[in-house]
């Protein structure tokens, strides 16, 4: 991973953490591609800070990642992924492992055209409400399977939202808009940390074939207990 070239689309509260990681363990070569602003609802779960409000998340989060490491080299590109090799995106598709951390299906898809040169080792990072669960897809080859992807997928979906049937979110307020609030950092940085592990064992031994790994929070009367593998497909 030291010299691989990485691509993070995505620099929100799960992409951040993950970037972070990366670089502090000696990830050298990483780009990040976000379009947005960092807001005041991002501060319970992102990175970065106060002093942020109102900037480019890409390009604040490259200058604190390269603050980390003399070694590193990060890229920021102001701006969101589309499916358009153009001149600003066209260094993208020389990278080799691609992260996708926006939880976004209209990403997904534009992954799966986008004209990458080579074989690369795909990965895509979401949490279900809460961060009770991590989902992470990880794929080798030309493309990014998006069908297989969505197959795996939506049974969780599917379930989580049954689960939640009638749920009524808080209020609006600092973090509370947020999908998955009331997600704490604590939980994201968690299963923040299980996605650069993942991607570390990966790297070395990439999978044969497209594969979904859930891991999910257990607790009993408020209390933690562990994190487990839910399942492994």
């Amino acid at each position: 991973l030291a010299e691989a070239k990485i691509l993070l689309i995505g620099g929100g509260a799960v992409g951040s953490s993950v970037a972070e990681m990366l670089v502090r363990e000696g990830c050298n070569n990483l780009s990040i591609i976000d379009g947005d602003k960092f807001e005041i609802g991002n501060l319970c779960r992102h990175t970065l800070s106060l002093r942020s409000i109102g900037k480019p998340k890409a390009d604040l989060l490259a200058s604190n990642l390269n603050s980390i490491s003399p070694h590193a080299t990060v890229q920021s590109i102001r701006g969101y992924f589309n499916d358009q090799a153009d001149l600003e995106q066209l260094p993208l598709a020389e990278c080799e492992i691609i992260i996708d951390c926006t939880g976004d299906d209209g990403v997904a898809h534009k992954l799966s055209v986008f004209p990458w040169s080579g074989e690369k080792l795909f990965f895509s990072a979401s949490l279900g409400l809460r961060a009770q669960r991590l989902f992470l897809f990880v794929a080798q080859g030309k493309c990014f399977p998006h069908d297989e992807f969505v197959n795996a997928l939506m049974p969780w979906i599917q379930m989580e939202l049954k689960e939640n049937d009638g749920l009524k979110l808080p209020r609006e307020g600092v973090g509370c808009w947020n999908p998955v609030f009331p997600a704490r950092s604590s939980d994201i940085w968690m299963m923040s940390a299980i996605v650069v592990k993942c991607i570390e064992t990966w790297a070395v031994n990439p999978p044969a074939s497209p594969c979904l790994k859930v891991y999910e929070r257990e607790q009993k009367d408020l209390i933690f207990r562990a994190v487990r593998l839910a399942e492994e497909s």
